[in-house]
């Protein structure tokens, strides 16, 4: 190669040289930030898969025989599948008891407490948590046994109303039925007792004062409206009368 090629290639290969410089000091920089993480292997990546969400199953997954040795390590892992549990992280037992692993860790760096001694109150919160969901549990399945006791006292309420608001529909039909029977049989007692007067007319002396027949019919319906037995007593009156002659 030429004086004049090289003094040509030289600024390319000074620019290519600069730049891989600066990608190798990124990945240093970058590894170097990562290796806290890396170290204690608290990446992501290794956090155990669960099918439930709970703390008594966060806390078996996360145990020095799944990989986390030590007890930080152990409760990094615990509150990072509660992180990622979603609405069971906002409830107050389980914000208490990440705030208690918290300073738990603290203590255990500080040297006030060993780390057994540290997995020993974790635990004991941890049993604190679950007896308060207990608890919690309890009384949401005694409010829906009341509710479902309500509910099953007001269906049987609602069909004892309706059981006697049919009865009495059925009671006030029948009585209008009754009624209406009772109608029918009086008008038509007072139609038969009219007609009965009517041939009584012949054997109704004159003396009596009636004026003739039209005369008669009108008296004669108004005493069969009054009784419609009336017809039955002037024929026996006029039959005493007649034997009685």
């Amino acid at each position: 190669m030429s004086a004049e090629e090289l003094r040509t290639s030289a600024p390319g290969a000074q620019q290519s040289g600069k730049g891989a410089m600066h990608t190798l000091r990124l990945s240093f920089a970058l590894t170097v930030s990562l290796l806290p993480f890396i170290a204690d292997g608290q990446n992501g990546d290794e956090l155990p898969t669960t099918f439930h969400q709970t703390i008594g199953i966060f806390q078996n997954v996360c145990d020095a025989g799944h990989g986390f040795k030590t007890f930080s390590k152990q409760v990094w892992c615990i509150k990072s599948l509660i992180a990622r549990s979603g609405d069971y992280a906002s409830q107050p037992e389980v914000k208490l008891y990440v705030l208690t692993a918290d300073k738990l860790v603290e203590d255990v760096s500080a040297g006030r407490l060993s780390p057994a001694a540290g997995r020993v109150e974790l635990q004991k919160t941890y049993m604190d948590v679950l007896e308060r969901e207990r608890a919690q549990a309890a009384r949401e399945a005694n409010e829906r046994a009341t509710a479902e006791q309500e509910s099953q006292r007001a269906i049987g309420a609602e069909q004892e109303r309706l059981a006697a608001a049919r009865l009495h529909e059925q009671q006030q039909a029948g009585a209008l039925q009754a009624r209406e029977q009772a109608q029918a049989q009086w008008e038509q007692a007072v139609r038969q007792c009219t007609q009965h007067m009517l041939a009584l007319l012949p054997r109704v002396p004159h003396g009596l004062g009636f004026g003739g027949e039209m005369q008669w019919m009108g008296t004669a319906a108004q005493a069969c409206k009054h009784d419609p037995a009336a017809a039955d007593r002037l024929q026996q009156q006029l039959d005493l009368g007649i034997s009685t002659r």
